[in-house]
């Protein structure tokens, strides 16, 4: 019995994504990152460090919830300067440290698809002389320390089944398209998945 060749089976990410992306420097404001969400009406931008590779994505959705987690009363301010945010594949958020291995009693390896990275096991904990509590996030502050890192992407060679796998994984509806140095090359979102199969 033959199988079934489905015509979409031979399109990459490549052949679907919105090649024309709007990116942010790492080192801008958050404030000014926001009025660039609303200017071109997006829900969120990969931010870019020097060399123009993706480190991370900020949303208007992660501001707001952050900014609302700063005002309540209970806000437990972070206590390394090595802390960037993570969201993993299975989707859920935590405290990557961003120190070399073996550097700092609170690191956790974690191995996610093939890389490792270290977790904060305690971000909020002070254990060595020279962690210091770090002042509350401000809206002046950089895009880096508000965005979520890294960023979850895919290859322009990824098919289709792999780009729909890896969003069901992290429970997004979009993912960020890059080349082999890790440079953005356009967006493949849920719904382009889906009009490819309906049409």
């Amino acid at each position: 019995m033959s199988k079934k060749h489905n015509p979409e089976d031979h399109l990459t990410a490549k052949d679907l994504m919105t090649r024309e992306v709007v990116t942010v420097s790492e080192y801008i404001p958050a404030s000014e990152a926001v009025q660039i969400l609303m200017s071109k009406s997006i829900s969120g931008v990969p931010v870019v460090d020097d060399n123009n590779q993706c480190v991370g994505i900020f949303s208007a959705a992660d501001f707001t919830r952050r900014s609302r987690v700063i005002s309540d009363a209970g806000f437990r301010p972070e206590a390394c300067p090595f802390q960037v945010r993570h969201r993993g594949v299975d989707g859920h958020e935590g405290t990557l440290c961003t120190l070399p291995s073996g550097l700092c009693p609170l690191q956790r390896p974690e191995h996610e698809e093939g890389h490792q990275h270290n977790l904060c096991c305690f971000p909020h904990e002070i254990v060595v002389e020279w962690q210091a509590l770090q002042p509350p996030l401000s809206p002046s502050d950089p895009v880096r320390r508000w965005m979520t890192a890294p960023p979850i992407t895919v290859q322009l060679s990824a098919t289709l089944k792999e780009c729909a796998a890896r969003m069901v994984k992290a429970k997004i509806h979009r993912l960020i398209v890059v080349d082999e140095k890790q440079q953005v090359q356009g967006l493949l979102s849920s719904m382009d998945l889906l009009s490819s199969i309906a049409q």
